[in-house]
């Protein structure tokens, strides 16, 4: 069974939050709920640059992959790019 599912990323910020540390947050939404996404910034960085996004705030609104796998807990996977 395919556990990849499309979702959507909204309310993206790149700070510290309450870890200390910098990292890139984003909730992403699926048709079976939301989840609070946190990517380092090592992760982020490498994102940014497959992606070639400008500016973090670009990626709000944009289609992702996520797993859902038997626990139920949504993973993000990468950006969505629909290729002709």
């Amino acid at each position: 069974m395919n556990d990849t599912e499309l979702a959507i990323i909204r309310n993206v910020a790149f700070g510290t939050r309450d870890v200390s540390r910098a990292i890139l947050s984003f909730t992403v939404h699926t048709q079976y709920g939301v989840s609070l996404q946190c990517l380092s910034a090592d992760e982020a960085i490498e994102l940014i640059e497959r992606h070639q996004v400008t500016e973090v705030h670009d990626l709000e609104g944009k289609p992702c992959l996520v797993r859902r796998p038997n626990s139920g807990t949504i993973k993000f996977v990468d950006l969505f790019e629909y290729r002709r």
